[in-house]
C-alpha cells in the first residue's frame, strides 16, 4: 500500500517555529494581568497536583509539569487555574497549537478576561491568525478601561505582526491613553522604533517597560535586540543568557544567544549551541541558517554552503540564507551561483554596503567589469580614502575596456597610495592605452625609482616602444638599462629583442649571446636563441638552451612550457607532461601550464584537482575558451551539474559554433533536470552538427514524452539502417507507438524485430512486457518480465514491477515471494517493505506484517504511508497505544488523506473515545480526495451518531 510522501512536515517545522517566537513575547509580563484565573473552587486532589505543577515547572522540567498539571484535569476538567497553567506552559515551551486549545478552553469556562486575553492573543498572532486577534476578540459592555487597554496592546502587536506599523502604534497609544501603567504598550513601541532604527527612541521606551515590569522576559528579550541593533555583544550575550533562565525548555533565547556569541566572535561556543538546538529542532529553518553562519565563520564553506542549499530550497527568497550562500559561493569559486544569490539579496536590501562590495566582487570574477562599475559605484562617494574599493572599481572598469574611467579610480588610488609601485605602473599603462603616452611614461619611471626590481614597469614601456616602432628610443631604453645594471644581462636582452623586431637575426644572436656571458640564466636570452634554433628546426641546439636555462631558472614555467612542447613536437609524450607539471608549480598564474595540467588531471580522472587548478586562472580570464571548457569537463565529472551548466553558458558565448561545447552544455541540463534548456541546447547541436547520433536520440525521446511523435520520427527515422536493425532506433520506435495508444502495433514491432537483435535490452524487454500488459495479456507480458529475471536475477528494478504486477493481478504469494527476494538484496528499501507488510496484512500474516512494517518505519523516516500501514497493522494485532501513536502520525504528517482519519477513528473508536473519532470521520468526509472507503467512514459515522 503505496502512498505519497507529504510536505507537511516542512509547515509543521515551520509552524513550530512560529509557535516558539510567541515564548519571547509571553512569559512574565501581561501587563499586569494573572496567568491563572481564582474563579473555580478546586477539589483538594486537583490543587495538589497543580501545587506540583508550578514546583516543577520552577525547576525547569516541563514534561513533568505538563504531566502533573493533566492529572488534576482528569479530575477536574472544567479546572480554569489548570487550564491556564497549562496553556501557558504549552507557549512558555513553544507549543502553540496546544497552547490555543487550553486557552480556548479556559475563556469559555469564564476565566477572567485578564486571565486569557494577552496569551491567548499573543498564542494566535504566534500561529499566523493576526486577523483573528482583530476580528474576534471582543469585550463586554462593562469592561474596564485597562481591559480594552490590554485588547489595544494585543491589537497592536497584531497590527504589528500585519506590516501595519502605522495601524499598531496608534493601538498601543490609544492603550497608554486609558491606562499608563501597562508595560506591553511601551514594548510594542519600543519594537516599532527598533525596526525604524530609531534606537534612542527604543532605549527610552525600554526604560519605561523597566520601570513597570523589570527582569520579564519581554524586558530582557529587547534589552538584548537593541543591544545586537548597536553591535554590542557583550551586553546582547548577557541579556540573552538572563532570558534563557527565564524561559526554561524554550529554546527561542539560546537561538538568539547564538547570534550574540556569532556578533562577539565566540564561535566555537555558538558552534556547540547550534549543534545542541539542531538536535532538538533539526528541520527549523533559523537553527540551520544559524549554522550555516558559523560554518562560515569557520571558513568550512562547504558545510555553508549545503546548508543554505537547503533553506533555500523551501524558502527561495530567504534573506539572510541568500547572503550567507552568495558568501560561500564566493569563497568556494562558484561566481555564477554567488551572484545569483547576492544579487537576490541585494535587490531587496539595496543599502547593504557588505553585499554590494561582494556582489561587484562576484560580478568582476565573472569578467562582467561594466556592471561591477554599476554596482559598485555608489559605495565610491563615501569611500574615498578606501583603496581597495577604488582600485576594485578601477579593475572593473579596464575589464570592461572603461580606460578612462579606470584611470579616474585608478588616478585616486595613486593619490591614496603615492609610493606604491604597482599602483603608478598600472595608471602608467592605462594612460599609454589611452594614447597619453608622456604621462603614462612619467608613472612608469615613478614606479621604477619606487621598486627597480618591477619588471612590470620596465618591460611595458619598453614594449610600448617596440609596438610603436620607435627603436631608436628601445635602444636608448636598452643601453640606459645596461648602464644603469651593467652586470644585469636584461639591458642586452631587451637590445636583442630590438635587432629581432629590426630583423638583425646575427645581431640579435650576438647580443643573446652577450646576456648569457654575463647571466647564464638570462631567460628572455635562452628563450629568444631556442626560438632563432627551432625556427630553423635545430631541436637538439634548441633544447640546449632552454635545458641551461631551467637549470639557472627552476621557477620559469616558460622555459619549461617551451620544453614541453618541444618534447611532444619530438613525440616525447612522458618528458612533456613532466615538464608541465613542474610550469604549473612552477608559476601558478599562467593560463598555459595550468590548462595543460587540468587536462592531465581530467585524464587521469580527477575532476576535482582539475577545477581547483584552473578555476582561480579562470577567474583572472573569464573568458578563455580552453579554460571554460575544461572546468566544465570537470565540474561535469564531479556531478556539479549546475555549476557546469554555468561555465558552460558563459562558454557557448564565447564560442557559439562549436557543436561539442552545446552537447556538454545539454550534458549538465540532462542531469540537472533542466529540461527546457535540454532540448534547446540539442536542437542547437543537431543544427551545427546534423547527424550527431546522442543529440538525436535523446531529443527524439523527449518528443516522444511531449507526445511530438512526428518531430521524433523525423530524428530517428534518417539514422536507421538499410539492413538489420539498431536496437536503440527500435525503442525509440516502440515507445512512440506504445505512447500513441497503440499497443497491439507495438507487440507486432517488437516480435518482429526482436528475433534479429542478439541481446534485447532490459529497454526493449519491459516495452514488449508493458504493450502486453496495455492489452490485456497480462500473463504474457509477466512472463516476458519473469524470462528476463531469469537471465538477470540481480535486475530488482525490474523484479518490483513484477512483483506489483502481481499484486494488482491478486497474485498475493508471487508478489509476497518477490518482494521478497528484492528485499534481500535492497533490506533498506521501504516501499516494498511497506507493500509487503499491506499483502501480509492481507492474507492474515499478522506477525510477519508486524516484522516488515516495523522495518519499513525505521528506514522511512516518518514517511505518512508507512505510519499509516503500521497503524492499520498494529490494531489488527490488538497492539492499541502503538496504532494510535502510528495512525496520529499518519494524520499529523498527511492531514488531507480522509483514509488515514478513517483509520485513526477506527482506533478511537476501539479505545472508546467516539468524541474524536467522530471529529476524524467528519474531516475525512468533509475531503474532495477520492476516497476508496468513503462507504466504510460513512457507516461507522452514522454508527457513533446513533
Amino acid at each position: 500500500m503505496q502512498h505519497s510522501p507529504s510536505p507537511l512536515r516542512r509547515r509543521l517545522a515551520t509552524s513550530i517555529f512560529t509557535g516558539l517566537l510567541a515564548a519571547l513575547v509571553v512569559t512574565g509580563c501581561d501587563d499586569g494581568g494573572q496567568k491563572e484565573g481564582n474563579v473555580v473552587q478546586e477539589s483538594r486532589s486537583a490543587a495538589g497536583y497543580l501545587s506540583e505543577a508550578r514546583k516543577e515547572i520552577a525547576k525547569g522540567d516541563v514534561r513533568s509539569a505538563l504531566i502533573q498539571a493533566k492529572n488534576a484535569l482528569k479530575i477536574d476538567p472544567d479546572n480554569v487555574d489548570v487550564r491556564l497553567f497549562i496553556g501557558n506552559t504549552y507557549l512558555d515551551a513553544g507549543d502553540a497549537w496546544n497552547a490555543e486549545r487550553e486557552f480556548l478552553r479556559a475563556r469559555d469556562l469564564n476565566a477572567p478576561i485578564e486571565a486569557w486575553l494577552t496569551p491567548l492573543s499573543r498564542t494566535w498572532i504566534s500561529l499566523g491568525k493576526g486577523e483573528m486577534v482583530l476580528n474576534e476578540l471582543t469585550l463586554p459592555a462593562n469592561a474596564t478601561d485597562h481591559q480594552k487597554a490590554l485588547l489595544l496592546v494585543q491589537q497592536g502587536r497584531a497590527h504589528n505582526a500585519l506590516n501595519r506599523r502605522a495601524d499598531a502604534r496608534s493601538a498601543f497609544d490609544e492603550a497608554l491613553k486609558l491606562s499608563s501603567d501597562l508595560p506591553g504598550a511601551y514594548i510594542g513601541l519600543c519594537r516599532l522604533a527598533v525596526g525604524t532604527n530609531d534606537l534612542d527612541g527604543a532605549k527610552a521606551l525600554l526604560a519605561k517597560a523597566v520601570a513597570l515590569a523589570p527582569d520579564t522576559a519581554d524586558v530582557v528579550s529587547l534589552s538584548g535586540d537593541i543591544a545586537m541593533a548597536q553591535g554590542q555583544a557583550t551586553e546582547a550575550e548577557t541579556a540573552y543568557r538572563q532570558l534563557t533562565k527565564l524561559m526554561p525548555g524554550n529554546p527561542v533565547p539560546e537561538i538568539s544567544l547564538v547570534r550574540a556569541l556569532i556578533l562577539g566572535s565566540k564561535i566555537e561556543e555558538a558552534e556547540e549551541l547550534t549543534k545542541k538546538l539542531h538536535n532538538l529542532l533539526p528541520d527549523l529553518p533559523l537553527v540551520s541558517h544559524l549554522r550555516a553562519l558559523v560554518a562560515y565563520m569557520k571558513q568550512d564553506y562547504d558545510t555553508a554552503d549545503k546548508l543554505t542549499s537547503k533553506l533555500l530550497s523551501n524558502d527561495p527568497n530567504n534573506d539572510s540564507a541568500l547572503l550567507v550562500a552568495g558568501a560561500a559561493k564566493y569563497a568556494l569559486e562558484e561566481y555564477e551561483q554567488a551572484a545569483k544569490f547576492i544579487g537576490g539579496y541585494l535587490a531587496d536590501n539595496p543599502h547593504e554596503e557588505r553585499a554590494r562590495r561582494l556582489y561587484g566582487a562576484t560580478l568582476y570574477q565573472l569578467g562582467k567589469g561594466g556592471q561591477a562599475v554599476t554596482v559598485l559605484e555608489p559605495l565610491a562617494e563615501n569611500a574615498q580614502d578606501d583603496a581597495k574599493i577604488l582600485a576594485l572599481i578601477g579593475a572593473a572598469a579596464l575589464q570592461a575596456q572603461n580606460m578612462e574611467v579606470g584611470r579616474i579610480y585608478m588616478e585616486k588610488v595613486a593619490a591614496i597610495r603615492p609610493d606604491d609601485a604597482s599602483t603608478q605602473a598600472q595608471l602608467g599603462s592605462i594612460k599609454i592605452n589611452l594614447g597619453r603616452s608622456e604621462e603614462g611614461i612619467e608613472n612608469l619611471q615613478r614606479a621604477v625609482e619606487l621598486d627597480p626590481s618591477l619588471d612590470t614597469a620596465v618591460f611595458t614601456l619598453f614594449a610600448t616602444l617596440l609596438k610603436e616602432r620607435k627603436f631608436e628610443d628601445a635602444h636608448a631604453l636598452a643601453q640606459r638599462i645596461q648602464n644603469e645594471k651593467p652586470k644585469d644581462a636584461v639591458g642586452f636582452s631587451m637590445q636583442g629583442i630590438v635587432h629581432i623586431a629590426e630583423g638583425k637575426v646575427p645581431d640579435a644572436r650576438d647580443t643573446f649571446a652577450k646576456s648569457l656571458e654575463i647571466d647564464p640564466g638570462a631567460v628572455d636570452a635562452a628563450k629568444n636563441l631556442a626560438n632563432l634554433e627551432l625556427a630553423a628546426n635545430n631541436l637538439d641546439a634548441a633544447r640546449d638552451h632552454l635545458q641551461q636555462g631551467v637549470e639557472h631558472n627552476p621557477k620559469n614555467s616558460e622555459l619549461m612550457m617551451m620544453l614541453a612542447k618541444l618534447e611532444a613536437q619530438a613525440e616525447n609524450t612522458d618528458a612533456s607532461r613532466k615538464w608541465i607539471r613542474q610550469a604549473a608549480e612552477a608559476n601558478p598564474s599562467a593560463i598555459e601550464p595550468k590548462l595543460s595540467l587540468a587536462r592531465i588531471q581530467l585524464q587521469d580522472n580527477n575532476p576535482v584537482k582539475a577545477i581547483g587548478i584552473a578555476h582561480p586562472i579562470l577567474r583572472q580570464h573569464p573568458e578563455h575558451a580552453g579554460l571554460l571548457k575544461v572546468v566544465a569537463q570537470a565540474q561535469l565529472l564531479a556531478r556539479e551539474f549546475d555549476n557546469a551548466a554555468d561555465t558552460l553558458r558563459r562558454l557557448v558565448k564565447v564560442d557559439p559554433n562549436n557543436a561539442h561545447n552545446h552537447y556538454l552544455l545539454a550534458t549538465a541540463y540532462l542531469n540537472s533536470k533542466d529540461r527546457s534548456r535540454l532540448i534547446t541546447s540539442l536542437k542547437k547541436v543537431v543544427e551545427l552538427t546534423p547527424m550527431h547520433r546522442n543529440s538525436r536520440l535523446l531529443l527524439a525521446r523527449l518528443h516522444i514524452e511531449d507526445a511530438l511523435f512526428a518531430d521524433a520520427r523525423a530524428l530517428y527515422d534518417p539514422m536507421k539502417p538499410k539492413e538489420g536493425v539498431d536496437p536503440e532506433l527500435l525503442e525509440l520506435e516502440a515507445m512512440s507507438t506504445l505512447a500513441q495508444g497503440k499497443a497491439t502495433d507495438t507487440i507486432s514491432l517488437l516480435q518482429t524485430n526482436l528475433p534479429q537483435i542478439k541481446q534485447p535490452t532490459l529497454n526493449l524487454t519491459r516495452l514488449l512486457s508493458s504493450a502486453l500488459w496495455q492489452s490485456d495479456r497480462k500473463q504474457e507480458a509477466q512472463k516476458t518480465l519473469s524470462d528476463w529475471l531469469q537471465a538477470n536475477e540481480n535486475d530488482s528494478d525490474t523484479r518490483i514491477i513484477y512483483a506489483t504486477r502481481a499484486m494488482d493481478m491478486g497474485n498475493k504469494p508471487t508478489a509476497i515471494k518477490e518482494y521478497r527476494a528484492i528485499i534481500e538484496k535492497q533490506p533498506t528499501n521501504w516501499v516494498v517493505r511497506n507493500n509487503l507488510a499491506w499483502l501480509l496484512y492481507e492474507t492474515g500474516e499478522l506477525s510477519a506484517a508486524r516484522t516488515e512494517v516495523d522495518m519499513a518505519q525505521r528506514h522511512a523516516l516518518n514517511q505518512p504511508t508507512v505510519a499509516d500501514t503500521a497503524g492499520v497493522i498494529y490494531l489488527a494485532n490488538n497492539d492499541l497505544p502503538n496504532a494510535l501513536k502510528a495512525l496520529r502520525q499518519a494524520v499529523q504528517l498527511e492531514p488531507a488523506k480522509a483514509s488515514y482519519r478513517l483509520h485513526l477513528a477506527q482506533a478511537l473508536i476501539k479505545k472508546g473515545d467516539g468524541e474524536e473519532a467522530k471529529e476524524h470521520l467528519q474531516r475525512a468526509l468533509s475531503s474532495k480526495e477520492p476516497f476508496a472507503e468513503r462507504a466504510d467512514a460513512e457507516a461507522l459515522l452514522k454508527s457513533i451518531e446513533e
